[in-house]
């Protein structure tokens, strides 16, 4: 599934009309995290839920690609 245009703007770095939310999960996953806002988080839940994102935190070295403070916050979200 190709990503919404208000996602798309948080992929500055790519070429964001061609990610797939299916093929392109361990891009998409932490730029939304820790890029986006309240409404971009909906959809990351929304398409990959809540048990995917948890999956994707616990992995070691995964929550360490977000910024210091979104690690924090991710990690207490969804680790406890």
């Amino acid at each position: 599934m190709t990503l919404p245009m208000r996602i798309q703007r948080l992929f500055y770095r790519y070429h964001a009309d061609l990610l797939d939310s299916e093929r392109h999960a361990a891009v998409i996953i932490p730029t939304v995290l820790s890029d986006g806002a309240l409404d971009d988080w909906d959809w990351l839940f929304r398409v990959y839920g809540w048990e995917a994102i948890r999956a994707w935190i616990a992995e070691p070295g995964h929550a360490a690609m977000l910024p210091p403070p979104m690690e924090r916050f991710w990690t207490l979200i969804l680790l406890g």
